[in-house]
């Protein structure tokens, strides 16, 4: 759409009744890329992006269904989420709707930056609360990969528990789509197991409202 000779995309986001962006990361993923690829900056076609979504669909049971085992392992824990290269993104995406939609605290943190520094963090203290969540894929590079079973083995003796997603897509688009999906089911069944409404985010509601005065 054009509005005084400024081209912009507007969402109507029909598929996102309850309104919040967290739930509604189609439009904001899809939205950027199609603003990218129109500006010259990308460039991917109205196939390949229909195909990263095909394997979501047809596995989408299954992916619900690790969604579920995830979150009856993170109850009452605090989930922290390693990942690398393309899957990064999607564990900032992750970390936002354990706090919003869980109302769960989260943090994450990438490989192989978090080799040089939260490998040391983890021994104190003692009382600890965390469960590491890797997020992995065999297209990463294969350093990386060595990288990963490292930091397990590190996790492990700190006496951390860790839990592990591999992403199944054929491609990295894919992938991070389908990590996408697992975080969306994952975080609105672990906030239905804390008895939770996970549209209402009523801390955020509340700094806005006093943010007025």
């Amino acid at each position: 759409m054009v509005s005084n000779s400024i081209p912009y995309l507007k969402f109507d986001p029909i598929n996102n009744p309850c309104g919040q962006p967290r739930l509604g990361t189609g439009y904001s993923v899809f939205g950027t890329i199609m603003l990218l690829v129109k500006a010259g900056v990308l460039k991917i076609d109205e196939k390949s992006l229909l195909n990263s979504i095909e394997p979501v669909k047809q596995y989408n049971e299954m992916i619900r269904d690790e969604a579920i085992k995830l979150a009856n392992s993170l109850i009452n824990r605090i989930p922290v989420i390693f990942s690398a290269e393309f899957l990064i993104g999607t564990s900032y995406v992750m970390r936002n709707q354990f706090n919003e939609t869980s109302k769960n605290f989260s943090a994450y943190s990438p490989l192989p930056e978090l080799n040089h520094h939260l490998l040391e963090g983890l021994k104190n203290p003692k009382e600890k609360n965390l469960t590491i969540l890797f997020l992995e894929s065999d297209l990463y590079s294969e350093k990386l990969k060595k990288r990963v079973e490292l930091t397990k083995d590190v996790v492990k003796k700190n006496e951390i528990p860790y839990l592990s997603y591999k992403a199944g897509s054929p491609d990295k688009l894919g992938q991070a789509v389908e990590i996408l999906s697992l975080g969306g089911f994952l975080t609105f069944y672990l906030s239905i197991l804390y008895d939770q409404d996970p549209s209402l985010i009523p801390w955020v509601d509340y700094f806005k409202e006093h943010l007025k005065i």
